[in-house]
């Protein structure tokens, strides 16, 4: 089955492929990938049959973006937006795409200036 992936057109490696450099400022892990500060998606698990199960945003090294969990169909499961470990919003969906539950962790207002300070789409 082919996966329908968020955001395809980002560079996808293996939570291994990264390198460790430091804490961030942030106190948070900070990421390397040849050499540079890693921006796209680090996968952290797949399903049986190879479609991703898992996978993590970064952002110029930082966890930064969305956080992706997919049905072993490909289908997304699971989104949150994440700024380091806090958690801006999320959304839940069924196993044919269809969303069941949105919710913000934070003020619109701050979310809004969260996404124009960070780039996040």
């Amino acid at each position: 089955m082919s996966q329908e992936l968020k955001q395809p057109n980002k560079i996808r490696v293996t939570y291994d492929e990264l390198e460790w450099i430091h804490y961030s400022y942030g106190g948070y892990d900070f990421y390397h990938y040849k050499g540079k500060p890693f921006s796209g998606y680090a996968i952290l698990d797949y399903h049986p049959n190879g479609n991703i199960m898992f996978e993590e945003e970064y952002k110029e090294g930082e966890h930064l973006g969305w956080d992706n969990e997919y049905y072993e169909s490909g289908i997304i499961k699971y989104r949150r937006l994440i700024i380091g470990e806090t958690t801006l919003e999320t959304y839940e969906y069924d196993e044919n795409g269809n969303e069941l539950d949105h919710g913000l962790q934070v003020s619109k207002t701050y979310l809004e200036e969260m996404k124009k300070k960070f780039k996040l789409d």
